[in-house]
């Protein structure tokens, strides 16, 4: 009996060991994609060392093709990633498993990133090759191009953009919110000044060399700007977030611009900024009473977290996001505004969770009324 029990315990050892070591579904695959990250590594390290030795046109020329190297092996890591994801795994997984940490950690990305930023800064010492492997557009110019001169109409834009971000230094201080006295209209005449060239700037890598520099320059202004909620102008947040139509707006992102008033804090308190809203919610009476018949949202009108709207049955916590933008869409059309999912949730009087759906409220006269206002209509979290 001992033996049959001992026997059956090597038996079942065996299998399981068998059964950890057999190979990945997508081993090959996995191989592969080590192989390749290995390959990235080496052409970051050597484009690495020529971006920190070029101090000079003629070095930083030369440091053009190894900094294409990069661009071409990101390529074929990118392949062997969407590879290695058709036969069952994703680099994240693998990554969270630690299966591809010490593959990606050599990988010296960080470095590479801020010695670009430090060339374009400067220009890369004159040399548009450079700029353009940089930027990874070498194929979208011809000789010719590359080799031309800036124009006095370019250099008139550039004279125009750097005035816009000059604006910008003087009223983005870190250390204190105050403004001059019209900065809003003085920064959007600005950007108005200088955007009639912009689209002639594409045509020239020497040009854009020059403005992408002075845009990375800008980068804590630009950051520190849409941290303060554009000094609540709302203005500025009409024509750079809400409905962009010039260059400057183009410097943020579109998720960047996308998210703005979803995660900018907006008070109601005041009686002028109440009866805006308000008058907004009676507009939208009938969009709002089709879309009640066509959903069922409850007893509630959505106006306050204590009288919240209730989701439809098959709305749940995976999907009450995009109902919540399709209800904005419904009832608000062109001033729906996006929402996402809270980081941290908010309660209303009686400890029940709520989320919302967003839309434009408008804009009203007065210091304090200038910025955009916004419209909540309020939902219980779903189960």
């Amino acid at each position: 009996m001992k033996r049959a029990v001992i026997s059956l315990f090597i038996a079942i050892s065996c299998s399981a060991i068998a059964q950890q070591k057999a190979p990945l579904p997508y081993a090959t695959q996995l191989a592969a994609f080590h192989s390749q990250a290995e390959q990235m590594s080496k052409a970051l390290y050597a484009a690495n060392a020529a971006l920190e030795a070029a101090q000079d046109r003629t070095s930083a020329d030369a440091a053009a093709p190894l900094v294409l190297e990069v661009h071409r092996q990101h390529a074929l890591m990118t392949t062997a990633s969407q590879t290695l994801e058709q036969a069952g795994a994703t680099v994240t997984a693998l990554f969270s498993k630690g299966k591809l940490r010490l593959a990606l950690r050599h990988l010296p990305l960080g470095r590479y990133q801020k010695l670009k930023d430090e060339q374009m800064k400067q220009n890369c010492h004159g040399s548009v090759r450079l700029y353009l492997a940089l930027t990874n557009r070498t194929a979208a110019f011809n000789d010719a191009q590359i080799d031309s001169p800036l124009s006095e109409a370019d250099a008139t834009t550039l004279r125009a953009v750097a005035e816009v971000f000059e604006c910008l230094r003087r009223n983005t201080n870190l250390k204190k919110w105050e403004t001059e006295e019209n900065f809003d209209t003085t920064l959007l005449a600005l950007i108005d000044k200088a955007q009639p060239g912009i689209e002639a700037l594409q045509q020239s890598p020497v040009a854009l060399m020059q403005f992408d520099a002075m845009v990375i320059a800008a980068r804590p202004q630009l950051q520190l700007l849409y941290e303060r909620a554009f000094y609540e102008f709302g203005n500025l947040e009409e024509r750079l977030i809400r409905r962009p139509d010039n260059f400057f707006a183009n410097l943020y992102s579109e998720y960047y611009r996308r998210t703005y008033f979803d995660r900018r804090a907006s008070h109601t308190n005041h009686p002028d900024i109440r009866k805006l809203v308000a008058s907004r919610w009676d507009a939208v009476a009938p969009a709002l009473a089709e879309f009640r018949k066509k959903h069922d949202l409850g007893e509630g009108d959505g106006r306050t977290p204590e009288t919240a709207f209730s989701f439809p049955p098959h709305v749940n916590r995976s999907n009450y996001a995009d109902f919540l933008n399709e209800f904005s869409q419904s009832i608000f059309g062109e001033d729906a505004l996006f929402v996402q999912p809270p980081k941290i949730l908010q309660r209303n009087k009686f400890n029940k969770p709520v989320v919302y759906a967003l839309a434009y409220g408008g804009r009203l006269q007065g210091k304090h009324l200038r910025k955009v206002h916004l419209i909540y209509c309020y939902f219980y979290l779903p189960q």
